[in-house]
């Protein structure tokens, strides 16, 4: 028996091939980051910017969350001038998954807040330093909340929100991925970040 498939069907079938033959390829070139010294737990996706790589600098303002206004400038060079390992946290004040984790890390993060570094690094652009601060006063939040800056984002390669880097205390990339995960998860991570 002959199947009959006309052209249109041809060039659907033709194009579904060439995007999974696309997506077979992107994966394994770009490997989701080993999770098994992090609690065996697998972020959601990986991003582009590389483990081993020098992180990119940035500047970002921060949010003064007394008064909902910018605060002041903070540059990745500072903060490995304390000589703490850092971690970036892309998020947004409408991401239910941002919100869990930010929840999450209020019992977690004052015991590492002497050691490591956290900031939260807003990706909307249309957040003023008011809503920001009012969603994280609201809700409790602790760390360091920045605005949203477009080159950061760019340098990051920042597509989606509950993206996460550490970068240890000299600059290079220790971890970077995306997806909410859990509470020992993050654990993990500030202990990973402090061992480097």
């Amino acid at each position: 028996m002959r199947l009959k498939i006309s052209g249109k069907q041809f060039a659907l079938y033709s194009i579904l091939i060439l995007v999974g033959s696309l997506a077979a390829y992107y994966f394994t070139q770009n490997p989701m980051p080993n999770a098994s010294s992090l609690g065996g737990q697998q972020v959601i996706g990986s991003v582009p910017n590389k483990i081993g790589d020098l992180a990119p600098n940035f500047t970002a303002t921060t949010v003064d969350l007394s008064s909902g206004s910018a605060g002041e400038n903070i540059t990745l060079s500072d903060l490995k001038n304390t000589g703490k390992p850092t971690v970036l946290y892309f998020w947004a004040t409408w991401c239910p998954f941002c919100r869990d984790e930010l929840t999450n890390l209020k019992s977690i993060y004052p015991q590492y807040k002497d050691k490591v570094n956290f900031v939260a690094v807003d990706v909307d652009i249309e957040e003023d330093a008011g809503t920001i601060a009012k969603d994280v006063n609201s809700r409790g939040y602790l760390g360091n909340f920045t605005l949203a800056s477009v080159p950061l984002l760019q340098d990051y390669k920042i597509y989606d929100t509950s993206t996460k880097y550490v970068i240890a205390r000299n600059g290079t990339i220790l971890f970077s991925g995306a997806g909410e995960v859990s509470k020992q998860y993050w654990i993990n991570l500030f202990n990973h970040a402090i061992s480097s």
